[in-house]
């Protein structure tokens, strides 16, 4: 059994330095696109496949999910960049932050 578990260990060695090496060879290869995709010069060259329901028309002018959420005060942009010192951090504040916890409570409650 000492022999069988010796040569299980070298077999489990090789085994990760050639997950390493086809994981390295993997990454080199490019996704595929769909056959129908065609490359354009710019975005607005891209024509338009297939699409599904009228877009919605409003009568006024939509905001986007960053103004919505700085308007009903439900983030904080400032404070997030005061203290990370970058632009890359925010607060959720009020109903925001509220429903972030019943996301994760939920999460957890489906998990378990």
């Amino acid at each position: 059994m000492k022999q069988k578990g010796a040569k299980i260990g070298e077999l489990e060695a090789e085994l990760l330095k050639l997950e390493k090496k086809y994981n390295e060879e993997l990454y080199k290869v490019p996704n595929l696109t769909h056959p129908e995709v065609v490359v354009s010069k710019n975005e607005d060259d891209n024509p338009v496949l297939e699409t599904y329901k009228e877009p919605t028309k409003f009568d006024f002018e939509p905001k986007d999910h960053v103004q919505l959420a700085e308007t009903l005060d439900l983030i904080d942009f400032y404070q997030g960049d005061r203290s990370s010192g970058r632009q890359i951090l925010y607060y959720l504040k009020n109903e925001l932050a509220l429903l972030e916890f019943a996301l994760i409570q939920y999460a957890l409650e489906t998990l378990v």
